[in-house]
C-alpha cells in the first residue's frame, strides 16, 4: 500500500519542473544576480542568465529552456504538451497520458501496474525482491501480508518472535470477535493485558468495569456503584447507586453528595485559601473561606437558588435580595447577572469605579471613578459623560449631540444645524455652506447660498 500511494504522488507531480521554471525565471522567484538585469516583465525579463520573453510563453537558462505548451527541458527533464508527457533522460523514467514508468515500476495508471507493487484492477500483490512475495490481496475483499491478513470481516495479524519465525498473535471475525493481546472482545465484553501479562482492564456493558494504568491507578464499576484508586492506592472516588451517594477526592479537594444534587458538601483550596461549601440544592447554600492561618476571610450565604445572596468579611460586603435590590463592593466576591436583574444595583469595582443602576440598566445606569463618570437612560437614547476637562452629552443617540473640551463646545442638530463655540473659534452653519458664519480669532466670515463673503 505504501508503494501505491508513492506511485500516486509520483504522477500528481508530473510537471512540477514546467512550474518551478515558470517562478524561477520571472521576478516572482525574488533571486536577482544583478548582473545585465532588464525588467519589463511580462513583455521581456533578464537577470544574469535567465530570460523570459512573453512570460510564461518563453524562459531559457542555464538549466534548459521553455517554449510552453509545447515543449520544457530542465536539466534530464523533458515535457512534451505538460502535462500530457514526460521523460527524464537520466533516471529513465517517463509517462505518456496515463502510462508511466517511475523506477522499477511500469504501467498505465489505474488499470495495471508491476513493479515491487504491482496490480491489475482490484488484484494486488507485493515483493520485497524478485523471490520473496510479501502479500498480496482482491481489494477490499480479501488481503494478505506478513503482519496483517483478512477474508471478508475475518482477520487474523502475525508477529516475529526472538528466533524471526511467525506466530499468530491476534484474530477475530469484525466486529462480534477479537483476540490478542492488548485488545480482547466477545460482543460488550472486553479485556487487554500489560506487558506483564497481568489483565489490566475488563468491561462486560453495562453491567461490570474494571481498568488500572501503568502508574497503578484504576478504577472498579458496576450497577450498584464504584470506586477509584490514585497511583499510592487510596481511594480517589466512591459512588452509590449513581446518584444516592458521591465521594471524589483529588489533591486536597473533596467533595460528598447525597441523593445529587439535592446534598453536598465540599471542600478545596485555591492559593493560600480553603473553603467550605455545603447546601442543598435549590433552597440553601452556606461557604466558609480561611486563610492559611485558619481565620475567616469571608462567609457567603444564598437560597433559593441565588435570589437571596449574602457575603460578609468583616461586614457585608455583598447582599442581593431580587427582584428589589443588589449591593457588591470590590470585596464581596463573585458577580453574578442576577445582581442586575435588581431594581436598584450597586457595585465597586476592584479599580475602584462605583456603578449603580436604577431599574436594570435599561432604565438608568452610571458609572464613575477618579477620573470622571459617565451616565445613560432609556437604553441610551440620553446619555452623559465626562472626563477631566472633556464632556459629551447626546439625545435621542446623534439627534443632538455636545462636545465640551476645555473652552471649546460643538454642537450638533443631526441633519441641519452645527454650532460651535469658544475662545478662539466659534461658527454656525445651516445645510452646510447654504449658509455659515464663522470666527477664528479675529477674521470672521461665511457662505450666503455657498457664496463666501468676509474674512475667512
Amino acid at each position: 500500500m505504501r508503494a501505491f500511494l508513492s506511485l500516486v504522488l509520483c504522477l500528481i507531480c508530473v510537471g512540477c519542473k514546467s512550474i518551478e521554471r515558470l517562478v524561477r525565471n520571472s521576478p516572482l522567484s525574488g533571486v536577482e544576480t544583478g548582473a545585465g538585469r532588464v525588467n519589463v516583465w511580462p513583455i521581456y525579463y533578464q537577470s544574469g542568465d535567465k530570460i523570459a520573453v512573453l512570460w510564461p510563453v518563453f524562459d531559457d537558462d542555464e538549466r534548459g529552456f521553455a517554449l510552453r505548451p509545447l515543449v520544457t527541458r530542465d536539466e534530464g527533464d523533458w515535457e512534451v504538451l505538460w502535462p500530457l508527457s514526460r521523460w527524464n533522460t537520466e533516471t529513465g523514467d517517463w509517462n505518456v497520458l496515463l502510462a508511466y514508468r517511475m523506477d522499477e515500476s511500469y504501467g498505465v495508471f489505474p488499470v495495471i501496474g508491476f513493479g515491487d507493487f504491482s496490480y491489475v484492477g482490484p488484484v494486488w500483490w507485493n515483493r520485497e525482491d524478485e523471490n520473496k512475495l510479501t502479500g498480496a490481496g482482491l481489494f477490499p475483499l480479501a488481503a494478505w501480508s506478513e503482519e496483517f491478513s483478512h477474508i471478508g470481516p475475518v482477520w487474523w495479524g502475525s508477529e516475529t518472535s526472538g528466533d524471526g519465525s511467525k506466530s499468530i498473535s491476534s484474530y477475530g471475525l469484525f466486529p462480534i470477535v477479537d483476540f490478542g493481546h492488548g485488545f480482547n472482545n466477545i460482543g460488550p465484553m472486553f479485556w487487554g493485558y500489560d506487558d506483564d501479562d497481568e489483565m489490566n482492564f475488563a468491561v462486560a456493558f453495562p453491567l461490570f468495569g474494571f481498568g488500572e494504568a501503568e502508574d497503578g491507578s484504576g478504577m472498579l464499576l458496576s450497577l450498584l456503584g464504584g470506586r477509584g484508586w490514585d497511583k499510592n492506592g487510596e481511594t480517589s472516588f466512591v459512588n452509590v447507586l449513581g446518584p444516592v451517594f458521591h465521594y471524589d477526592r483529588e489533591g486536597e479537594s473533596e467533595s460528598t453528595a447525597v441523593l445529587w444534587p439535592l446534598f453536598w458538601n465540599s471542600e478545596w483550596t485555591t492559593g493560600n485559601d480553603r473553603h467550605t461549601e455545603w447546601g442543598s440544592w435549590p433552597i440553601f447554600d452556606h461557604r466558609v473561606s480561611r486563610d492559611e492561618k485558619g481565620e475567616k476571610t469571608m462567609t457567603e450565604t444564598s437560597a433559593i437558588a441565588g435570589l437571596f445572596r449574602h457575603a460578609g468579611k468583616d461586614g457585608t460586603v455583598a447582599l442581593r435580595l431580587l427582584p428589589l435590590f443588589s449591593h457588591r463592593t470590590k470585596d464581596g466576591g463573585y458577580e453574578a447577572v442576577l445582581d442586575w436583574l435588581s431594581l436598584y444595583g450597586h457595585k465597586e469595582h476592584d479599580n475602584g469605579d462605583t456603578a449603580l443602576h436604577i431599574g436594570t440598566p435599561m432604565v438608568f445606569e452610571y458609572r464613575g471613578g477618579e477620573g470622571g463618570y459617565r451616565w445613560s437612560s432609556l437604553l441610551g437614547t440620553i446619555s452623559y459623560e465626562t472626563e477631566g476637562d472633556k464632556s459629551e452629552f447626546s439625545l435621542l443617540y446623534y439627534l443632538y449631540r455636545q462636545k465640551t473640551s476645555g473652552t471649546e463646545t460643538r454642537r450638533d442638530f443631526f441633519p441641519f444645524i452645527s454650532w460651535d463655540s469658544g475662545e478662539k473659534r466659534s461658527g454656525f452653519s445651516f445645510l452646510w455652506r447654504l449658509f455659515n458664519w464663522e470666527r477664528n480669532g479675529d477674521k470672521v466670515g461665511g457662505h450666503i447660498f455657498f457664496i463666501p463673503w468676509g474674512d475667512r
